[in-house]
């Protein structure tokens, strides 16, 4: 087993500091296949379903993060070798002979293995923006949840999904980004280079591995994102009891059953007079 579990893990620890081959194809790939499988409504022409899929499909977070976050040319444009990774992936999912690329392509599990493929790549981009603006905890933090929230939010924007389906995965972002401040990148170096930074981060422990699979498995495995988001919300929800059993916070559910009663009790005595 070590000789399947070891590549993966070098794999997985190199998108700290890279681009890996493999994680690049199959992103792009994912992102083809995913708007061939649901274009949007007012999808025309090959020039546009190749500029769709390259923006809002492959490199969404890449480019609300760097633009709003960072303030600088998304890598997506300024690297050649993802321009021509995401042309190729796109020929082959559209033009390929008798359609064979996108037949297998779409195959559940093919599809779910490209699609692990794209969730690695979008978790790691996101732990290493954080990396990147480290002595910006609040920079880092946006950085990462426009990384993480960047396709979400625009296809909230678009009317393809809404806030009450964004806020789970808002909550999950959040503790992934604030799981690996707290227990990976308080221990680097501060003042190192970049690159030895990025590379200690990584070597603590099994914060930045464990929480890539993590991500990837949540995003693409629906069982294990309703167990992930049924414990963050039991974990919110004990917060909130406990804070408001100290007298720190009220929660909802108690307000309205106090409203409830309060109501019963002016209704009764409406009855009364």
């Amino acid at each position: 087993m070590d000789w399947l579990l070891l590549p993966a893990r070098n794999v997985i620890l190199a998108t700290a500091v890279s681009y890996p081959p493999l994680i690049l194809a199959g992103n792009v790939l994912f992102a083809a296949v995913s708007y061939r499988l649901k274009p949007p409504r007012y999808a025309s022409g090959p020039l546009f379903a190749f500029f769709y899929s390259f923006v809002f499909c492959a490199y969404p977070g890449g480019f609300t993060s760097s633009i709003l976050v960072l303030g600088r040319a998304p890598p997506a444009v300024t690297n050649p070798l993802i321009l021509s990774a995401h042309l190729a992936a796109f020929l082959a999912v559209n033009y390929s002979p008798f359609d064979i690329v996108f037949t297998l392509c779409k195959q559940r599990h093919i599809n779910l293995f490209i699609s692990l493929l794209a969730r690695v790549d979008n978790v790691a981009t996101a732990l290493s923006l954080l990396m990147l603006c480290r002595h910006s905890l609040t920079q880092g933090l946006a950085a990462g949840l426009c990384m993480h929230f960047g396709g979400l939010a625009l296809s909230v924007l678009r009317g393809e999904n809404t806030y009450e389906i964004a806020l789970p995965f808002l909550r999950y972002y959040l503790c992934n980004l604030m799981a690996f401040y707290i227990f990976a990148m308080r221990y680097c170096t501060p003042y190192a280079d970049n690159i030895q930074f990025s590379r200690e981060c990584v070597q603590q422990s099994f914060w930045f591995e464990g929480l890539v699979v993590l991500g990837a498995v949540r995003g693409s495995v629906p069982v294990v994102r309703e167990v992930v988001d049924g414990c963050i919300s039991l974990g919110l929800n004990s917060l909130q009891s406990v804070l408001s059993a100290c007298g720190l916070v009220y929660q909802p559910a108690e307000l309205s059953k106090e409203g409830e009663l309060s109501k019963e009790g002016e209704l009764s005595k409406d009855k009364a007079l």
